[in-house]
């Protein structure tokens, strides 16, 4: 699925990415493999990324799951990953409206 969804997104290396809600950071891993830049956000900081020595020095935002992208200006990635993220936020469709401000 990780693959197919990169695929799709057509990734460049060099360029910036969001993993909104990245959990264990399976989608963040993927990305750092193909050379992007990883701007991972998560509602509880002991639940993201277990392994923290496999993602030293990403930037790691905890915040509040119905904004997760409020703190990130506008227009500043490339791509937005929300892999199970969306059946956790009250309002779905503003939650892909800030996905695509970001």
């Amino acid at each position: 699925m990780r693959d197919k969804a990169f695929a799709v997104a057509n990734l460049q290396e060099g360029r910036i990415a969001a993993d909104i809600g990245c959990g264990t950071g399976f989608i963040t891993e993927g990305l750092v493999q193909r050379g992007l830049s990883v701007i991972a956000v998560d509602g509880s900081q002991k639940h993201a990324f277990r392994d923290e020595t496999k993602f030293a020095g990403l930037d790691l935002m905890t915040t509040d799951w119905a904004r997760p992208v409020s703190a990130i200006q506008d227009e500043k990635v490339d791509y937005a990953f929300a892999n199970m993220y969306l059946h956790h936020v009250e309002v779905p469709s503003e939650a892909i409206r800030e996905m695509a401000r970001s």
